[in-house]
């Protein structure tokens, strides 16, 4: 027959009580519930990593980012640059990508170099997320940080480049000013580096969980031209 467990409310036959109620009770010690989120984060880490590994994933995310882009008034001429520019920055590097470009003006050198800090100072997107694994050595690493994961992530790191890049130059071609531009770019993409306590905890039950808080709000008060 069933009994009900005071503590839940829940009716569990008395066999199965016995067999989970000491191990419920374990998860009340901080200690307990430690290693249970960790072990919950590895699982999450693995879904990430896999879940990202399509090319239709890597799209989508061009898409809907883009998406972004024209909805904050992202002009077409900063969304080609910023797509032609983050190519030859992947493919040239930092020290040749402007010289591929065929830019020689100094001044305008220097509006797409402060663009590309702007970049980088607003993280990775999704991908900043998978920069340190939690799980480290032997058959685990291997899961998480190989061949195939480090290609995937590539591409996704350039697709988040390729749509902070256009941006970046649109603001700046707009005078705004660096610090600007970084707001900017934080309002309309996530940085995943930069999450609320929230939503740090939300994303250790649900793997890509980040729900608009008091820190992507704040940034809405990036002024408009």
């Amino acid at each position: 027959f069933p009994s009900h467990d005071s503590s839940t409310g829940i009716m569990i036959p008395d066999e199965f009580a016995k067999v989970i109620r000491p191990n419920v009770d374990k998860l009340k010690k901080r200690a307990e519930q430690a290693l249970w989120l960790r072990a919950i984060k590895r699982y999450n880490q693995v879904f990430k990593i896999y879940a990202t590994m399509t090319p239709g994933f890597v799209a989508r995310n061009a898409m809907s980012a883009t998406f972004m882009n024209k909805v904050a008034g992202v002009e077409n001429r900063n969304i080609f640059d910023g797509i032609q520019a983050t190519i030859a920055y992947h493919k040239h590097g930092p020290t040749k990508w402007l010289d591929a470009l065929g830019i020689t003006d100094m001044a305008e050198r220097e509006l797409y170099e402060t663009a590309m800090r702007s970049v980088q100072a607003t993280g990775r997107g999704i991908q900043s997320d998978f920069v340190n694994p939690t799980m480290r050595g032997g058959w685990a690493e291997k899961i998480a940080n190989n061949k195939a994961t480090r290609a995937l992530g590539s591409a996704n790191e350039f697709t988040e480049n390729s749509v902070r890049l256009p941006m970046a130059l649109d603001s700046l071609r707009k005078g705004y000013s660096y610090d600007e531009s970084v707001m900017r770019i934080t309002q309309f993409h996530f940085d995943y580096t930069d999450l609320s306590d929230f939503d740090e905890g939300i994303k250790n039950f649900i793997p890509f969980g980040v729900i608009v808080t008091g820190k992507q709000i704040g940034r809405a008060s990036c002024r408009e031209r």
